[in-house]
């Protein structure tokens, strides 16, 4: 599917496997093709589109690709089987897996093989990981059983011994942002902050989002100037998708500790300077703390305008109140911010 935030013309090829591609050529090549693979790593970074071009070499699908690309071409082919988590639903139940084995003890259509792709795999039931434990272990025929997951939590051991793993690492971040250059020029990539890149294909799907960061970068700074106000800049970013907002503004403070008490780090400019010498630094850390703990709190289990309104007064006070309880764990998320008497 192509998102309508990538030029619509252009398919993107994903350079940052090709020890990958190598390895399953060889592999097909010896006839040493494993009979699971279960494929994990952080969301964004293409291994849904590695797992294409795998399919891709196994059924020997023609006409083939160099690289993975994307937007990824989901094949549409007799002796493919996808299982996803129906519409509705948040896990694969037992019937679609036994659908499944099913349809994998049948003979090839075409000749060649077969395929099952099970994403995210541990969507899975606990009764439907043990439906597909004897056919891990003993598939019929030219068979080849593809799991994927962006986090290996709910994955049993059981499921594990009976895949070949692989662990895909984040592309390099000069790889990251030569692939997102290529695929769209629209934006300022080498700017932003690594934890965005580092997750290209995820990113690419957020490019009008990533426009907003020098908005949200400067309604920040001028809370210190008293050019805005916190009550009115928290119901602005409460209607922002709330990670979204979150993961940047802990880079940003973060950022912001480095260059007071980073070894040899430098300031980013006078703007930066003039910052920093509005604020407590050392109440930065505790300031870190309590967006990293809101961040990791449920969504809808505490009122996200009143906690952004926390900390944006403190921020506008120049964290000079900031106090070590405001993060304390057992305070979230029902008395989350202390009330403070300014």
């Amino acid at each position: 599917m192509t998102n309508n935030n990538t030029k619509q013309s252009k398919v993107a090829d994903i350079p940052w496997y090709r020890e990958q591609q190598k390895i399953w050529v060889t592999q097909i090549a010896n006839n040493q093709i494993p009979h699971a693979l279960l494929l994990s790593g952080s969301a964004g970074i293409g291994k849904r589109s590695l797992a294409e071009w795998k399919i891709e070499k196994f059924l020997r699908i023609s006409p083939t690709t160099e690289f993975p690309i994307h937007p990824r071409h989901d094949h549409e082919h007799a002796d493919i089987h996808r299982v996803s988590p129906n519409d509705g639903k948040t896990s694969i139940s037992v019937d679609q897996i036994r659908a499944l084995t099913e349809e994998l003890s049948k003979t090839s259509y075409l000749g060649v093989g077969k395929v099952a792709i099970i994403e995210p795999a541990n969507a899975m039931t606990v009764n439907a990981t043990n439906s597909l434990l004897k056919t891990l272990e003993e598939p019929s025929g030219n068979t080849l059983i593809i799991l994927i997951v962006d986090r290996m939590q709910n994955i049993p051991a059981t499921i594990r011994s009976r895949c070949q793993q692989l662990n895909i690492n984040k592309p390099s971040t000069v790889d990251a942002i030569q692939w997102l250059k290529d695929a769209n020029d629209t934006l300022s990539w080498d700017e932003l902050p690594k934890h965005l890149i580092e997750h290209p294909l995820l990113a690419l799907s957020k490019v009008e989002e990533f426009k907003k960061i020098p908005v949200f970068k400067q309604q920040f700074i001028e809370l210190l100037h008293k050019k805005e106000s916190p009550i009115q800049l928290a119901a602005k970013w409460s209607k922002e998708e709330p990670h979204f907002v979150l993961d940047w503004l802990a880079d940003f403070v973060a950022t912001l500790i480095h260059q007071s008490f980073g070894s040899g780090s430098s300031i980013g400019g006078e703007s930066d300077i003039l910052m920093l010498s509005k604020i407590d630094k050392l109440n930065l850390f505790i300031f870190l703390d309590t967006i990293y703990k809101l961040r990791n709190q449920p969504q809808g289990s505490y009122n996200l305008q009143m906690a952004y309104e926390s900390l944006l007064v403190d921020w506008s006070m120049g964290l000079k109140f900031c106090n070590q309880d405001q993060a304390m764990f057992n305070r979230l998320p029902a008395n989350f911010f202390q009330s403070i008497n300014r």
